[in-house]
């Protein structure tokens, strides 16, 4: 399994994607990050 296929990843996928589509990144010069942790 890769680590693309957790639905975690998916679903912060399509928020980084949202945020984008939505001119947020742009506006707030916003980076978005998640900690992993095993």
């Amino acid at each position: 399994m890769s680590i693309l296929d957790l639905e975690v990843i998916k679903k912060f996928a399509l928020t980084c994607n949202d945020g984008y589509e939505q001119g947020w990144h742009e506006g707030n010069g916003g980076n978005l990050s998640y900690r992993m942790t095993a």
